[in-house]
């Protein structure tokens, strides 16, 4: 049992306090020292007296609480169900068993079953009653890290907490150092009891980088991480939507391999990626299960233009250039049929006023359109002629604050 402090800083500041205090109550009792050898007792006590309340007001400032030394154990045992492990299960299964008989009675213990997925085989207790596993975690994987979060998770807090894993080593989920570095910083012990041989041969694919956004007819570039012990061929293939669209040979060596490709970006919407890797000598991944990773993209159909102009032959040229640049579709319209409304702007990615007088658009569409270039990210483009810009009234006007430059002559002053 010991003592301990919530706010242990106000302890630092305790010297400043009485000192101040001493300093305030000196002429007293000099005053008491002159006036002899009673008064100046009395005023000594004084000072005693106030010095304690200012310590005890201090130690409660400090937030004094007892401390109980924790004397029960709990600890969750955490047994890997995937197929790497293979027959060593039973031998995990096994080491539960025995560890759960030798235990202390006051202890607690739980068992944690984990593959693809992390269940609670059986919580912690007193008398927790096992035999083999009884749940189906899946499996195709070895998700590690949520094991050990689950694990965590089912500690009570009155108890010296204890993770035991049980584990060929194959990590699938790629955050099992992160859950255990977490599980230490919380003060939650974790050992490890290996199960099987030693690993052998194996490739992982650890992670397909693919861009969040493309648009029609535009090329997307992917990115595939892999791994791999020993140094392996293996031929990597990239599905969309069920479709293979890429497949590469290639060479891995030990240690981390990036593997970029390009592929078109397909049609609009949101489409979703996957990359496989099978390696030439199946004797090289004895673990197939993480050799798979996928991502997903959102493709926006070709770029949406918007050209307004109070006179429609004004546009053709303009048009024309547009579309020959590439796949643009272009909508022409007059000042009258711009569309209503910041969602019917987010349809165009670009604005072209063709000498469009202010006047013509309204206050009401021009807060829209600098709306829509400030927080949509639009683009705006004015087109000039005798109707735009300063001619066209657009000084301290929202459209003026849209664009990166003034309307009106600023006045010519002298640098002497």
């Amino acid at each position: 049992m010991g003592i301990s402090f919530t706010e242990p800083l106000w302890w630092l500041a305790l010297p400043v306090i009485l000192a101040a205090a001493w300093y305030l109550r000196l002429p007293w009792l000099q005053m008491a020292r002159l006036a002899g050898r009673g008064p100046w007792r009395r005023e000594i006590f004084r000072v005693a007296f106030r010095f304690a309340i200012l310590i005890l007001l201090v130690a409660v400032l400090a937030g004094p609480h007892l401390v109980m030394p924790v004397q029960r154990q709990a600890v969750i045992m955490a047994l890997d169900a995937s197929a790497s492990v293979g027959p060593a299960r039973s031998q995990g299964e096994q080491w539960i068993r025995e560890a759960l008989e030798a235990r202390p009675a006051s202890a607690l213990a739980g068992v944690v079953a984990f593959g693809q997925r992390a269940l609670v085989e059986e919580p912690p207790g007193l008398r927790p009653v096992f035999h083999q596993l009884g749940t189906d975690p899946g499996v195709a994987g070895s998700r590690v890290g949520e094991a050990l979060r689950l694990a965590g998770a089912l500690f009570p807090e009155d108890a010296r907490r204890r993770v035991v894993l049980l584990s060929d080593g194959r990590d699938t989920g790629g955050d099992a150092v992160a859950a255990a570095r977490q599980l230490r910083e919380e003060g939650v012990r974790v050992d490890v009891v290996p199960l099987g041989g030693p690993a052998g041969p194996d490739v992982r694919v650890e992670a397909l980088k693919v861009p969040l956004r493309a648009r029609v007819g535009e090329k997307t570039a992917l990115e595939v991480v892999v791994t791999a012990n020993r140094d392996t061929r293996a031929t990597l293939y990239i599905d969309r939507d069920g479709m293979m669209v890429a497949s590469r040979e290639v060479q891995l060596r030990a240690g981390e391999n990036r593997i970029s490709l390009s592929v078109d970006a397909g049609s609009a919407g949101l489409h979703s990626y996957h990359a496989r890797l099978v390696a030439a000598d199946p004797a090289r991944d004895v673990f197939t299960a993480n050799n798979r990773a996928g991502a997903v993209q959102q493709v926006s159909g070709p770029p949406h233009v918007l050209v307004v102009s109070p006179d429609i032959k004004e546009t053709v040229t303009l048009v024309r250039s547009l579309r020959s640049a590439g796949k643009v579709e272009v909508t022409v319209v007059t000042p009258e049929s711009v569309p209503g409304g910041l969602a019917a702007w987010a349809r165009y990615q670009a604005v072209f006023l063709v000498d469009v007088p202010a006047f013509s658009l309204g206050e009401k569409t021009m807060q829209e359109i600098e709306t829509y270039v400030r927080d949509g990210g639009g683009g705006l483009v004015m087109v000039g002629g005798p109707d735009s810009y300063g001619p066209g009234g657009y000084a301290g006007t929202p459209v003026e604050r849209a664009l990166p430059v003034e309307r009106n002559v600023r006045s010519r002053q002298n640098c002497g």
